[in-house]
């Protein structure tokens, strides 16, 4: 009875030590648990200050985004206002240029007539230093009126019979210029032959609007406004000297 005893007492004493040692050993292991969790805990707290850290740069994001746009902005009212200089800058140059040319006409519209009307042919040959002749008819034009600009040149103005707002100019000057005082620009310009004369025709299609030739020392020209065909004009022409 008493070894049972003392089995049941030795027992008792193990199980006891061992709950003891099963409690220290586990305590340690639940240490641990404790430390783990708490880790997992410190690393969730970190992604979660990062995730917020990354949505914050992203709502910043477009306003840094923004700043190019601002410039780009910016950029554009400089180039705007570039413009509008330059856009100024041609319409004074302009309004200049303008000024100018109403300035150039006043004076051209000012300048004495340098032809002076005479009452004949022959008075305006004494004037001019020379002798022109012309038909004093042609076809349906009649010479009505003796311009002479003094020591240089004869113009015999011809009026239509039929159409007193047609006529033809003839002149005669010293030198060898072009004197028709026709400037156009025409589609036919050509240069023919009468009778040793070289003929230069200006004009449209079948009609001459300017007829201009050199003879010895002296300059020659005929000018009309409904335009004369060639062979009209050379038949003109050989009735002038």
């Amino acid at each position: 009875m008493k070894k049972l005893i003392c089995v049941l007492f030795l027992v008792t004493e193990i199980l006891v030590f061992g709950c003891a040692t099963n409690n220290q050993t586990a305590k340690p292991e639940a240490e641990d648990q404790v430390e783990n969790i708490q880790e997992v805990t410190d690393e969730v707290d970190i992604k979660k200050q990062e995730k917020t850290s990354a949505e914050n740069t992203a709502v910043e994001a477009p306003e840094e985004e923004q700043k190019p746009a601002k410039t780009k902005e910016e950029k554009s009212k400089k180039k705007d206002k570039k413009a509008d200089k330059k856009a100024e800058k041609q319409e004074s140059e302009k309004t200049k240029a303008e000024e100018e040319l109403q300035e150039n006409d006043v004076q051209i519209v000012g300048m004495p007539n340098p032809f002076e009307k005479k009452a004949s042919l022959d008075a305006a040959n004494k004037a001019a230093g020379f002798s022109f002749t012309s038909p004093s008819k042609y076809t349906t034009y009649e010479a009505k009126e003796y311009r002479v600009i003094k020591d240089e040149m004869v113009e015999i103005i011809y009026k239509d019979t039929s159409n007193p707002d047609e006529d033809i100019r003839v002149r005669k000057a010293n030198g060898n210029l072009d004197i028709s005082g026709d400037y156009n620009t025409y589609a036919t310009n050509k240069i023919v032959n009468d009778a040793g004369i070289q003929i230069l025709l200006r004009g449209e299609d079948d009609r001459y609007h300017a007829a201009t030739w050199t003879s010895g020392d002296y300059s020659y020209a005929i000018d009309s406004k409904a335009g004369i065909t060639e062979n009209k004009l050379k038949g003109f022409v050989q009735r002038i000297y």
